[in-house]
């Protein structure tokens, strides 16, 4: 059964992550992404309900979230896949955010048509 409320997009971007009151930075691999989470692949443990921060930079922007890992799967020997929630973030970030995922949007749908 679908629990996600809103809609996820593909990506490959890399972010830079930390757990909360850590100062070691992990690299991550987002695979999907929408408002309010995003699934991850990394070779770095985390736990679920673990708190963590997130550095997304694109070619134009620069986010700034909180998050809690919500689920964890042990992919391939130390590579885990992780379901993140998105906890907070400040109201600008939000409407950059959701600008950047509109246009993210539209990007596919673009590509969809030339694929074929």
């Amino acid at each position: 059964m679908e629990r996600r409320v809103f809609e996820r997009y593909p990506v490959s971007l890399m972010v830079s992550a930390r757990k909360k009151y850590s100062n070691r930075r992990m690299q991550m691999l987002v695979r999907n992404i929408s408002l309010y989470g995003m699934m991850v692949v990394s070779d770095s443990e985390l736990d679920e309900h673990e708190h963590i921060d997130i550095d997304l930079i694109t070619e134009k922007n620069m986010f700034y979230f909180s998050g809690m890992v919500v689920w964890k799967k042990k992919v391939i020997n130390n590579c885990f896949e992780y379901g993140l929630q998105l906890t907070h973030y400040d109201i600008a970030t939000r409407h950059q955010f959701q600008d950047y995922l509109s246009r993210q949007k539209a990007n596919f749908a673009n590509m969809i048509p030339r694929a074929r």
